[in-house]
């Protein structure tokens, strides 16, 4: 029975796990061993159960020593900084100017081209075959090409429309940007349904160090602030910010 009872509660637990959304998975890994960090549980001896994100190399025991942190402090000091830093109102104008520029920047006209001349040929080919038929020339083949022809016609003349209506389509004005990144102001960070707005939204990588805690947005203005995590361990302000558009394994960064 008390085997049965300890089974059990492993089950649960595990279930338990599944049903739990880890904000940072995916996001967020070891500085020590480059490892991703993963979704973990543990349950105390009166059957509490607590939440962690665990280096998956220390899970798999491939040697790292990195210590388990628990899931809602990691999560909350990623949200705490990211609302004060890049909700700043000068992080936001910024924002908005380049979300303008870009828009007018990349503009891509490639597969307008490229439709519009594959529709030339087309319709080049439909002329021909019907001046053939209309001297006489007509076989079982002919009748099959021209099908052929005409539908991929009708196929083109759809892919030049939506390129067209996409080149033209109105442009998200700063206003628009600004307006939308200010409502993220206003949520309750005890809501894990804002926390993951605020996480898939601005972060990009997070990267713990033993001492410092290093997050990459996906907006950038070059500015790193470097706090060390022992001297505010359970504050947001125990990060170090790295506002650079960057990413794991990128030879570059």
């Amino acid at each position: 029975m008390q085997k049965r009872i300890e089974s059990n509660k492993h089950k649960k637990s595990k279930k338990r796990l599944d049903d739990i959304q880890f904000l940072l998975s995916g996001k967020a890994y070891d500085g020590n061993c480059g490892g991703a960090f993963i979704g973990d549980s543990g349950t105390s001896r009166n059957g509490e159960t607590y939440y962690y994100y665990t280096c998956q190399n220390k899970k798999a025991k491939k040697g790292c020593k990195t210590k388990s942190v628990k899931k809602k402090w990691f999560e909350d000091i990623i949200v705490e900084a990211t609302k004060r830093i890049v909700l700043d109102d000068k992080l936001i104008e910024s924002i908005g100017n380049r979300i303008t520029e870009l828009q007018e920047k990349n503009v891509d006209k490639t597969m307008l081209q490229v439709a519009q001349k594959e529709l030339q040929h087309v319709e080049s080919s439909i002329k021909n075959i019907l001046n053939a038929i209309e001297q006489g020339i007509i076989t079982d083949t002919t009748k099959e090409r021209l099908l052929e022809l005409e539908a991929r016609q009708a196929q083109l003349q759809s892919e030049v429309k939506i390129e067209t209506l996409k080149i033209k389509a109105p442009k998200v004005k700063k206003e628009q940007v600004i307006f939308w990144l200010e409502q993220f102001r206003e949520g309750n960070t005890n809501k894990e349904s804002y926390k993951k707005q605020i996480i898939d939204t601005f972060v990009n990588t997070v990267v713990l160090y033993d001492d410092v805690v290093t997050i990459a947005y996906n907006y950038a203005n070059n500015e790193i602030v470097d706090i060390p995590l022992k001297k505010l361990k359970n504050s947001s302000d125990s990060v170090r910010m790295s506002l650079i558009n960057w990413r794991i394994g990128d030879s570059n960064s």
